[in-house]
């Protein structure tokens, strides 16, 4: 194959005019890919990346070192120990099964990837902190151990796997993007999402973690999350501290703990057309707080399906149904004043509906069997 063609593996069809003619293709495209000058390659251009050496680049970290704006860097199967900060809009994608393309921190401390602005795509990768040595201890110094950190910009992650740990970080006011079709387990929470951002997160699946499926706080924070399928977690979705979540159309089961909890302060996200199912606690769980519960289906969940307590706590609870639980359908307590109109509550062990004495909730037009 002639020089000037670019093979299968090459980046782009080379110029020679301002190379020196003695130099290998690899040097003539690093050189040229380091050009800023106007006889820099076109872009967007395809960097290709293998760990076994049979690409220009053997790490991640140099394909993005000479990336800009519009590039395009191919990762092959390989196992890569990188720490690795984005700040542009490049693609980073993986070429094979997402299994055998894994990147690891290289230490506990490290994130894989830290993404601070622009608009990158990431796709078709595993992120792993495992084995378990990788995984550290819980900290109270403010430091975050997400393996993939979000402060800025507007990224798309899609079908990645992140496993062990705790998995994405989007963090800091403005910050947006979407987070599809992932895979997030094995670890200890799934997605936090503070201080602000508004990212969605849609279509993922979210499953073993310790601590938490999706945790949102922090006043400002309004993230879009919807049809997700969160499951064998200790809290499903966490909502905390002034966030204003939409949360929709998700199936949340299996949950240790909880499968929504919403509280901390006076906030008013919507929780509406959830599935919420065969939980070892609670189905959704309000304290302090003045949510819109709507349409959702609740059922066989081991304690109370949907419990609201607390004197600031008058969520309105409309066409939600709640059924076939083992403790009460519906509990208001600890001078709760939600208004509770249009459900269907049947088939609970305990209570249907059960108001302690010093609540005060306005209840109408339900459908209440045992």
């Amino acid at each position: 194959m002639a020089e000037d063609q670019a093979p299968n593996r090459a980046l782009a069809k080379l110029s020679d005019q301002t190379l020196a003619p003695a130099r290998s293709l690899a040097e003539r495209t690093l050189a040229a890919l380091l050009d800023r000058s106007d006889n820099a390659l076109a872009v967007p251009r395809r960097l290709i990346v293998a760990a076994d050496g049979s690409a220009m680049f053997t790490t991640i970290g140099a394909a993005i070192s000479v990336a800009v704006d519009g590039d395009e860097i191919v990762v092959e199967p390989g196992r890569y120990v990188e720490h690795l900060t984005i700040d542009r809009s490049i693609r980073l994608s993986g070429h094979g099964a997402r299994d055998q393309i894994v990147l690891a921190p290289p230490t506990p401390e490290a994130a894989c990837i830290v993404i601070t602005r622009g608009a990158p795509h990431l796709a078709g990768f595993t992120l792993d902190s495992r084995p378990r040595e990788l995984v550290p201890e819980l900290q109270s110094d403010g430091v975050d151990w997400h393996l993939l950190q979000i402060t800025g910009g507007a990224p798309v992650l899609e079908a990645l796997d992140l496993a062990g740990r705790f998995g994405i970080g989007i963090h800091g006011a403005g910050t947006k993007g979407v987070v599809r079709l992932c895979s997030i387990h094995d670890g200890l929470t799934g997605i936090s999402v503070r201080v602000g951002a508004q990212p969605t997160i849609e279509h993922n699946e979210i499953w073993g973690l310790n601590i938490q499926g999706l945790d949102i706080s922090w006043p400002g924070t309004a993230p879009l999350v919807r049809e997700n399928r969160i499951h064998h977690v200790g809290i499903g979705i966490r909502v905390s501290g002034g966030a204003e979540p939409r949360i929709e159309g998700n199936e949340i089961w299996a949950s240790e703990v909880v499968g929504i909890r919403i509280g901390g302060r006076p906030i008013a996200p919507l929780v509406r057309a959830n599935r919420i199912h065969d939980g070892r606690g609670q189905g959704i769980h309000v304290f302090q707080t003045n949510p819109r519960i709507e349409d959702n289906e609740i059922w066989a969940n081991q304690l109370e399906g949907l419990c609201i307590t607390g004197i600031h706590s008058s969520p309105s609870i409309t066409g939600n149904t709640v059924r076939d639980g083992f403790g009460d359908g519906i509990a208001v307590l600890e001078g709760a004043s939600p208004t509770i109109y249009g459900n269907t509550v049947t088939g609970n062990a305990q209570h249907q509906i059960r108001v302690a004495d010093d609540a005060s909730p306005v209840i109408g037009e339900n459908v209440i069997s045992a």
